[in-house]
């Protein structure tokens, strides 16, 4: 019934510098030891050493996955988040926002491409809507120039049609003091 296998170990004891003042140097082994370590005590052994190395690299996977993680999420995913987000508002037309960073990485020179393309178009529409004014203006004052124009017009074309009028009017006393010449030419002769 208990029957336990051992495992037998024969390991020499040599004589060293230390113990020459009893045995003295002539022997190079002493004697030796046998050592018997219990087959089932190892395997249990190895076995709590196993489950242990495992609890221990399993920890330490965890912990550098959970590193990863959170470098992942400071390093390029709050970065990438700063982008997507500049670009949103790019695509809704403000071209006022800035988003400001202090990191030195290929993210951070996007962000501040994005920035200066922002301001860019910004300056542009500025200026777009500064020429639009200036056209706005400029239009208005030829439509003022315009109606002025006009009102000359109609005014120089009455003043035509009156100086046909009168035209009209002298060539009909003409006509009548020549018919009243030749009518007295006539008369007289």
């Amino acid at each position: 019934c208990g029957e336990e296998t051992y495992s037998l170990k024969h390991l020499p004891i040599f004589n060293q510098q230390s113990c020459y003042h009893c045995h003295g140097q002539s022997q190079k082994i002493l004697g030796g030891i046998t050592v018997a370590s219990s087959i089932q005590s190892m395997l249990d052994g190895m076995g709590t050493t196993r489950n242990r190395s495992i609890a221990i690299g399993l920890a330490g996977l965890v912990i550098l996955v959970s590193s990863i993680y959170f470098l992942f999420v400071y390093l390029v995913n709050k970065p990438v988040q700063l982008i997507l987000a500049l670009a949103q508002k790019l695509r809704q037309g403000d071209f006022t926002h800035q988003v400001t960073t202090n990191r030195k990485d290929e993210l951070a020179h996007i962000l501040n491409r994005l920035n200066m393309v922002s301001s860019d178009i910004g300056q542009i529409f500025k200026n777009f809507t500064a020429d639009s004014d200036q056209l706005a203006d400029s239009s208005q004052q030829l439509a003022q120039i315009s109606e002025k124009l006009r009102i000359e017009a109609e005014s120089s074309s009455e003043e035509s049609n009156s100086v046909a009028e009168s035209t009209r009017e002298v060539s009909a006393t003409m006509n009548t003091v020549a018919a009243a010449m030749q009518q007295t030419s006539t008369n007289i002769s």
